[in-house]
């Protein structure tokens, strides 16, 4: 399954050039084709929502890789917190990376592996049975 990811920038944040280049080395790293749809916080056309996370933000399936929530009326180049504790403009890459990864994982469903489990089972029965029915 193909994340859904989306690029939300404002063109004069000054991080938007390299955290794009994060984002492709993030799907590398995930063994996952570089897809992403890209929203300027300026364009008109975009979505209501993109005004609400300051720049630059990736969101895979609607949710941002760093877990912040949108804000209201902010408008400001955002700061990442890095493990190794240092910040910078950009995303730490296994956040991403992680994020992507957890989207293209297939969920199984509860129920689906004792449904499984009971169709091996009656296959099994099934193939006894001519067995069972002739000694010979």
């Amino acid at each position: 399954m193909v994340p859904s990811v989306e690029f939300i920038y404002d063109s004069g944040c000054p991080n938007v050039s390299e955290a794009r280049k994060q984002l492709l080395r993030a799907f590398t790293k995930a063994e996952v084709s570089a897809t992403w749809q890209e929203w300027e916080q300026s364009d008109p056309n975009g979505p209501d929502y993109i005004e609400r996370y300051s720049s630059p933000t990736i969101l895979v399936d609607g949710k941002d890789v760093c877990g912040a929530k949108p804000n209201q009326g902010i408008s400001a180049c955002r700061i990442y917190h890095h493990t190794d504790g240092t910040t910078s403009g950009i995303p730490p890459l296994e956040k991403i990376v992680s994020a992507i990864k957890l989207q293209k994982e297939p969920v199984q469903k509860e129920g689906k592996s004792f449904f499984a489990a009971f169709s091996y089972f009656f296959c099994g029965i099934f193939a006894l049975l001519p067995k069972a029915s002739c000694p010979a």
